[in-house]
């Protein structure tokens, strides 16, 4: 019995060994992937302009968000202030948000209830992820550290974007109920959160150990590297996603063959 054992304990370490070389070179990752698979759409040349930026009544003022539903959100400078304000643009009414207690404020996304986030700068200068709801402007604190940033909300309240850690690293944050949480990395010393839907999948970057950023998925409690979850023979690099929408298509800049390319990836 203790040879038979023994042959196939022998035969089951090379199974083993046999299956850890494909899933490494992508054989078995690719076949029997963990977690959704994308196509991709190559969009074109990727474009510098984050935002859109104006004059009104004598203002200058940059648009962030101006594809939804409620109205439109960003910053401005007024004539003579040296100092940028969050605002909302509801029904043609330009609302100034005001700030966490220091000089600047800066409004990244809205929801379907003009529920505002952003980041302010607070009174010791350090800057705060808020939730600005009806008219109060709420501090969503850290992980620990001495910044955050929000940058995207969706309809059930989820704030996502990143927060420094107590260890001085950058991580994506997940805000929900009162809490936030870290949505951690790929081993690296840094994410961030971009994008959340209304079906709380998240979308941002993320720094793997020893390598260079990647686009990322996070969804039931669980990070994807969204380099894997294309084919791997396509060519693609991809860096950065910037938007979720609620069909789980996703929007970012990579690198095709060593250029950089707008994508958007369509779930299988």
């Amino acid at each position: 019995m203790k040879s038979n054992n023994s042959s196939i304990s022998f035969v089951g370490s090379i199974l083993l060994a046999a299956a850890l070389t494909l899933f490494r070179s992508g054989s078995l990752r690719h076949a029997t992937p963990l977690g959704p698979l994308y196509t991709i759409e190559d969009m074109g040349q990727t474009s510098s302009r984050l935002s859109l930026s104006e004059q009104r009544d004598g203002n200058s003022v940059r648009v962030i968000s101006a594809d939804k539903p409620y109205g439109e959100v960003g910053w401005m400078r007024a004539q003579g202030r040296n100092t940028s304000h969050a605002f909302l643009l509801h029904n043609g009414q330009l609302e100034d948000l005001g700030t966490l207690g220091g000089n600047s404020s800066y409004a990244w996304d809205l929801n379907a209830y003009g529920w505002v986030v952003g980041y302010s700068q607070t009174p010791d200068r350090s800057r705060h992820a808020f939730l600005f709801q009806g008219s109060l402007m709420a501090d969503l604190g850290t992980l620990g550290g001495e910044d955050s940033r929000a940058y995207g909300v969706n309809d059930q309240g989820q704030i996502v974007g990143y927060a420094d850690t107590d260890r001085g690293e950058r991580h994506a944050f997940l805000y929900d109920q009162g809490r936030l949480s870290d949505l951690g990395t790929l081993g690296g010393l840094d994410s961030v959160a971009y994008s959340i839907n209304n079906k709380g999948q998240v979308v941002g970057s993320a720094l793997p150990l020893h390598a260079d950023r990647h686009a990322v998925l996070w969804q039931q409690g669980a990070m994807y590297d969204l380099n894997r979850q294309i084919p791997s023979d396509l060519g693609w690099e991809l860096v950065e996603v910037s938007r979720i929408d609620d069909q789980g298509r996703i929007w970012g800049n990579g690198l095709l063959r060593g250029l950089w390319r707008r994508f958007v990836l369509t779930p299988r």
